[in-house]
C-alpha cells in the first residue's frame, strides 16, 4: 500500500465520497451532488459541501461489526443552521439533530450495517435538503486489520510500503479518529502517529479510551520526548507500567480496563514499510485480540410463554379467537334461522362491538409494562482499572417505547437496534456461523443518561454499558504448577469483603463450570490451597451459588487477557464472587431485573514459558441459539513443529486435551499453558480424510517466541 494519492493508495483507500450541495439547497435551488470512486486525497482543505465517507479502505467489515459513516458538514450561507441527519440501510436506520452555527464545520460519525445501499439525508425545519444513495461495499475480514490514525500533513501522511496478505494496514488523518467506539470493532489495532489527542473532541478520545477498555489494543508509535503528547496520554491512564519486549521491539505496557496500551519509543512503520518479518508479527497480534462486538453477549433470551409480553399477548389472542368464534356461528346460525333485516342488525351490533373492544385491546398492548434484565461483569485485572460491562436487555410487554435511566458512575452507554440475523458467512476460505449483529448502535455518555428505546411490539432492543470501577482493589493471586496439581494463593487486600468466591475453571462448560467453593475472603486474610488437576463439577452449581439466571454465561468464554503476555496464553483460573454495580437501571413501566458478578483473572506466577505445540489454530461455530459450539481446527503447522511431525492432513479438528474436551480456542490455550517445554501431551484429532477420531501423543517444544502460533 502506498501513500494516499498515489494510485495504489487511491486503490486501498477507497473511500467512497458523496458531495453535497447544503448551501445551494438551503436556498431552495436544485441540489446537485458529484459521486467519486475514491476521491480526493485524504487531508484536502474543507469546501462549503457536506462531505460522507464510508468504511476504511473502501470497504467494511459490516457483515461483524457496524461499519464507520462519517458525515462533513460545512455551513456555507453565513447562518446557524438546525440540520437532522439520517442514514439508513436496509438494515437500520440512524439519525442525529445536531446544531451548525454560522460558517462552521462539524464531522458526526455513525456506526451501523451498510452492507446493502445506504440513504443520506439532511433535514432542516422538517424540509428535506438532500438526500442521496450510496451503493453498498463488501464487507472484510478485520481480525488481522491494523488502523493507523496518522497526525502529520497529508504529503507526509504514512506510507505502509509494500503490500502482504498478512497484513491490512488503512491509514486516515488522525482528525478522522471516530465518535463511536463502536467503529473500532473491526479492527485488531489502533496506533497514533504524530497525534496530539488534546486536539480531538472529547467524544473522539473517549471513544478510543472505551475500545481499550472493552478490550482493545492501542499503539502509541514514537512516543518519545519529542512527541511528549502521546507520552503524556499514555501517562495519564495510571497504574502500574512494564517494559518487555513487543512484536521483538523494546515496549512499555500498561494495562487499562480489558485491554492494554502500548509505548515504542520507535517508530517501526517508517516511510520505507516495515520488514515483512514485522508485519507478520504486527498481524499475529492484530489477530491475537479476540475481539467480540457487542462486548458482552449475556443477553436476555424471550422463551415462548415467558417475559412481559404473555399477558397482552394473550388478550390479542382472545380476541381474535372470540372474534372468529363469535361472527362465524353467529352468521351461520342467522342466515338459517333469522330473517334478513334482524340478521344485518345483529351482524352491525356484533361487528360494532368488537370495532369498540378492539381501541381497548390496543390501548391495553401499548400500556403494558416491560421488563429490563441488566447482567453485569466487573473484570478486575491485576493492573489498571477495573471496568464494568453490562448488558441491559429492554423487552416490551407490548408498549413501542420505553425510557432507560442509568445513574451513577462515568459510564457509556451504546444502544443497539435492530439485532438481525444471518445464516453464515464466509471469510478467510471456510464458513462461519454469525446467529446475530447489530443493524445502528448510538453512544451516550455522562454519569446520568436517559435513553429513548423504540421497538416493535414485543420486540426487545440491548443497550450495552461499560463504566471503570474505581472503588475494587484487585485480589492478589497467583497460581504455581507443581506435581499433582496446582497450587492457588489468594489473598484480599480490602477494604470490604469479596462475598461467596469460587475458583473457576473457565472454557470447561458453558452450563455447568466446574469450581471449587472459597466462601467469604475477609480483607487481610491470605489462603493457600491445592486445586486438583481438572476441577470437578459440583452441586449446587455455580449459578445457584451465585444467584445467575443459567443463561448468563457468555463471561465465561472471555476470560480478561493478560496485557503483559502476548506469547503466553492466559491461566484458565479465575475467581467469580458476588458485587454490586454502580449503574443504576431505572425508567417508568419497566420491571428492572439486575445480576452482577465479579471475575478477578488469576495469573501465572513468575514468567512462565509454556510449551509449543506448532500448529496454526481456528474457531469455528456450529450457529447454536446462544452462539453454538466451538469448535477448533489446525489449519497448518510449523515446518519442523511438533504438530508437523504427526504427519497428519490439514485440517484437523482438536476434540480433547489430555481427555479433557475442547470447547473453546481459548480453553485450548489454558490446557497447553499448563504444560512445560518437553512434556507429552494426547490429543485426540477429527481428520475429515478418515472420518474418523484419532488419538495420537505429542511432545511439546520450546517456544520460538513469535505470537500467533499455538
Amino acid at each position: 500500500m502506498t501513500a494516499p494519492g498515489s494510485r495504489a493508495g487511491a486503490r486501498a483507500a477507497g473511500l467512497l465520497l458523496v458531495a453535497l450541495l447544503v448551501g445551494d439547497a438551503a436556498r431552495g435551488q436544485p441540489v446537485d451532488a458529484s459521486v467519486a470512486a475514491s476521491g480526493p486525497a485524504l487531508g484536502t482543505p474543507a469546501d462549503p459541501l457536506a462531505r460522507v465517507e464510508v468504511g476504511w479502505d473502501g470497504a467494511v467489515p459490516a457483515r461483524r461489526f457496524p461499519a464507520q459513516v462519517w458525515v462533513d458538514l460545512r455551513d456555507g450561507t453565513g447562518q446557524d443552521r438546525a440540520l437532522r441527519l439520517v442514514v439508513r440501510s436496509e438494515q437500520g436506520t440512524a439519525e442525529r439533530a445536531l446544531e451548525l452555527p454560522a460558517g462552521g464545520q462539524r464531522a458526526e460519525c455513525f456506526s451501523l450495517a451498510v452492507d446493502s445501499e445506504v440513504v443520506v439525508e439532511v433535514h432542516e425545519r422538517g424540509r428535506l435538503l438532500v438526500s442521496r444513495t450510496l451503493p453498498a461495499l463488501p464487507g472484510i475480514d478485520g481480525r488481522k486489520h491494523v488502523l493507523v490514525l496518522d497526525g502529520r500533513p497529508p504529503e507526509r501522511l504514512l506510507a505502509p510500503g509494500r503490500e502482504d496478505a498478512l497484513l491490512h494496514v488503512t491509514v486516515a488523518p488522525a482528525a478522522r479518529a471516530p465518535t463511536e467506539s463502536s467503529c473500532y470493532a473491526g479492527v485488531g489495532l489502533v496506533a497514533l502517529r504524530e497525534v496530539d489527542p488534546a486536539g480531538w473532541a472529547l467524544r473522539q478520545r473517549e471513544a478510543l479510551l472505551e475500545h481499550v477498555r472493552e478490550g482493545g489494543t492501542l499503539v502509541l508509535l514514537g512516543a518519545d520526548a519529542r512527541r511528549p503528547a502521546l507520552a503524556a496520554l499514555f501517562d495519564g491512564l495510571g497504574g502500574a507500567a512494564v517494559e518487555r519486549k513487543w512484536c521483538g521491539l523494546p515496549a512499555r505496557l500498561r494495562a487499562h480496563g480489558r485491554g492494554r496500551v502500548v509505548r515504542l519509543e520507535a517508530d517501526p512503520l517508517d516511510d520505507g514499510g516495515p520488514p515483512l518479518e514485522l508485519q507478520g508479527r504486527l498481524a499475529d497480534a492484530a489477530a491475537a485480540v479476540e475481539r467480540a462486538w457487542p462486548p458482552s453477549s449475556d443477553e436476555a433470551r424471550r422463551e415462548p410463554f415467558e417475559g412481559p409480553g404473555v399477558v397482552t399477548q394473550g388478550a390479542v389472542v382472545g380476541y381474535l379467537v372470540l372474534y372468529v368464534l363469535a361472527v362465524g356461528p353467529a352468521l351461520a346460525l342467522g342466515l338459517r334461522r333469522s330473517p334478513r333485516r334482524r340478521l344485518a342488525l345483529a351482524v352491525v351490533a356484533l361487528i360494532g362491538g368488537f370495532t369498540l373492544l378492539a381501541p381497548a385491546v390496543a390501548g391495553l398492548v401499548r400500556a403494558a409494562p416491560g421488563e429490563a434484565q441488566a447482567r453485569f461483569r466487573v473484570v478486575v485485572p491485576a493492573d489498571g482499572p477495573a471496568v464494568e460491562l453490562g448488558t441491559i436487555t429492554v423487552l416490551s410487554g407490548g408498549a413501542v417505547r420505553h425510557e432507560v435511566t442509568l445513574e451513577g458512575g462515568a459510564h457509556a452507554v451504546t444502544l443497539v437496534r435492530g439485532r438481525t440475523s444471518e445464516d453464515g458467512l464466509w471469510t478467510g476460505g471456510r464458513w462461519e456461523s454469525n446467529p446475530a449483529r447489530p443493524a445502528t448502535a448510538a453512544t451516550e455518555r455522562g454519569r446520568r443518561t436517559t435513553t429513548a428505546v423504540a421497538m416493535p411490539p414485543w420486540g426487545r432492543e440491548v443497550l450495552h454499558v461499560h463504566a471503570l470501577r474505581d472503588d475494587l482493589r484487585a485480589l492478589e493471586l497467583e497460581v504455581r504448577r507443581q506435581a499433582g496439581g496446582d497450587v492457588l494463593t489468594v489473598r484480599n487486600p480490602g477494604p470490604g469483603v469479596v462475598r461467596a468466591a469460587s475458583v473457576v475453571e473457565l472454557g470447561r462448560s458453558s452450563v455447568f463450570p466446574p469450581h471449587f467453593l472459597l466462601g467469604d475472603l475477609p480483607p487481610g486474610e491470605r489462603r493457600t490451597l491445592r486445586l486438583p488437576a481438572s476441577l470437578p463439577v459440583r452441586r449446587p452449581t455455580l449459578a445457584e451459588r451465585l444467584g445467575l439466571p443459567p443463561d448468563m454465561r457468555a463471561w465465561q468464554h472471555a476470560p480478561a487477557p493478560d496485557p503483559f503476555r502476548q506469547d503466553a496464553a492466559p491461566s484458565p483460573y479465575a475467581i467469580v464472587s458476588r458485587v454490586e454495580p454502580t449503574v443504576a437501571v431505572s425508567g417508568p413501566g419497566l420491571t428492572i431485573v439486575v445480576h452482577a458478578l465479579r471475575l478477578d483473572p488469576v495469573p501465572w506466577a513468575g514468567q512462565r514459558s509454556r510449551g509449543f505445540l506448532g500448529a496454526r489454530l481456528d474457531e469455528v461455530t456450529d450457529g447454536g441459539p446462544d452462539g453454538g459450539d466451538r469448535r477448533v481446527r489446525a489449519t497448518g503447522a510449523a515446518q519442523g513443529g511438533p504438530f508437523a511431525a504427526l504427519g497428519l492432513g490439514l485440517p484437523v479438528t482438536i476434540v480433547a486435551v489430555d481427555d479433557v474436551p475442547v470447547t473453546s480456542l481459548a480453553h485450548l490455550r489454558s490446557l497447553l499453558a499448563r504444560h512445560l517445554p518437553g512434556e507429552p501431551v494426547t490429543l485426540t484429532l477429527f481428520e475429515p480424510r478418515m472420518g474418523q477420531e484419532v488419538i495420537r501423543e505429542v511432545v511439546l517444544a520450546e517456544e520460538p517466541g513469535l505470537p500467533g502460533g499455538d
